[in-house]
């Protein structure tokens, strides 16, 4: 029923301004927000492999934490992108190929390396600027090498096996790459040795710098873009956690990889758990909430 009283008019008319307040409405939205996040969260599989985006940073500042939380959360294993391994011809083999992984690491150095290489400097200039690079980005050289070690004889590079005839031609292949990289990379280190740089100095710096233009453009123009690259190892990542999709645990890879996953037109619905980094953060946070109270409980 409704009140026809004066008073009560006012008070309905008063509600019905505040209701249709543009903070009220701010407010509500808000909330729906809230309650739409709440039942969005994606949780954690005990029941099938998760595969869960991140950035590398952030979650090597705490890997060992993620490890614990998650091993306990699924009673299974906790993987990096490098360490998930599967098996190929009675072979392990890491799901994220390593001959892929040579290939980006390359394709990381050819800009820093081909811009050094072009770069019209006097002799003193030009030093310092070699030994900078060398000191940013010489942590790949050794991944870059183990890789490429690693890398022969293994067949695996998404879905099927490579066959052997196209597996020596990879090997082949990538023996070229890395021929003109360990080129470039004696020359630059030989150059960084000329450092700080005297007259006495020109003939060798001279021989080197020329070692080093010839070798970075050669290895270059064979190093496939950054986007195929990156879109091959998603395909094998996803290759990969559809056939071990069984396996209980977390398998962290880069951010990029999952949303390339998810946004793959895709024939079937995924046999694994992909969750984005934001996903996974939000699951973390809520484990180790709940660890830490029930570790604080008393023991009934």
């Amino acid at each position: 029923m409704s009140d026809d009283r004066p008073v009560a008019i006012t008070q309905q008319r008063l509600q019905q301004a505040a209701d249709d307040s543009p903070q009220v409405r701010q407010l509500q939205a808000l909330q729906l927000m809230a309650d739409e996040s709440a039942l969005q969260m994606k949780a954690i599989s005990t029941t099938v492999l998760n595969v869960a985006g991140e950035d590398h940073f952030e979650s090597d500042a705490r890997r060992n934490e993620e490890k614990k939380v998650t091993s306990t959360a699924t009673n299974g294993g906790y993987w990096t992108e490098e360490q998930f391994k599967l098996t190929i011809n009675d072979k392990k083999v890491d799901a994220d190929p390593k001959a892929l992984r040579f290939l980006s690491h390359l394709q990381v150095l050819s800009g820093p390396w081909s811009s050094l290489a072009k770069a019209p400097l006097a002799p003193e200039f030009f030093l310092t600027h070699a030994k900078k690079t060398w000191d940013d980005y010489g942590r790949l050289n050794k991944k870059i090498e183990d890789n490429f070690i690693d890398s022969l004889g293994d067949r695996y590079s998404g879905g099927d096996a490579l066959s052997e005839e196209k597996g020596l031609e990879r090997d082949r292949i990538n023996w070229g790459l890395y021929a003109q990289f360990d080129t470039a990379k004696r020359a630059l280190q030989g150059i960084i040795g000329l450092h700080p740089y005297n007259d006495t100095k020109k003939v060798a710096l001279n021989r080197l710098r020329e070692q080093f233009r010839t070798a970075v453009p050669a290895m270059v123009e064979k190093v496939p873009e950054k986007e195929e690259l990156h879109s091959l190892r998603s395909g094998a990542m996803h290759c990969a956690a559809e056939a071990k999709s069984n396996y209980a645990g977390v398998w962290k890879i880069g951010q990029q990889h999952v949303d390339e996953i998810s946004e793959a037109p895709l024939e079937t619905p995924l046999a694994y758990n992909l969750m984005t980094r934001k996903e996974f953060n939000e699951e973390y946070a809520r484990l180790s909430e709940q660890q830490a109270q029930s570790s604080e409980s008393p023991a009934a």
